[in-house]
């Protein structure tokens, strides 16, 4: 029984508050993260979509590094053509 009084008196008091200031932390916390995302919305929106501009352009890089890869295979197999 002296357990419980001990936990629920002081014990319990500092466990409470250790729980808000957590609570309070996560708070701010969101809030700045919400506040980034809505300072910072455009950029993210404008970076997205820059990715999928980029996706057509790294497939044409690809292509034409395997087709110079081709190339120089066969020139060091036969180098007089």
């Amino acid at each position: 029984m002296r357990n419980a009084n001990s936990l629920l008196g002081s014990d319990g008091k500092q466990i409470v508050n250790s729980a808000d200031q957590a609570m309070q932390s996560l708070a701010r916390s969101t809030a700045t993260i919400d506040a980034l995302l809505t300072d910072n919305r455009e950029a993210i929106t404008s970076g997205a979509q820059g990715f999928n501009e980029l996706a057509p352009a790294i497939r044409e890089l690809r292509d034409t590094l395997t087709a110079l890869k081709g190339i120089s295979q066969r020139l060091e197999a036969n180098p007089s053509g």
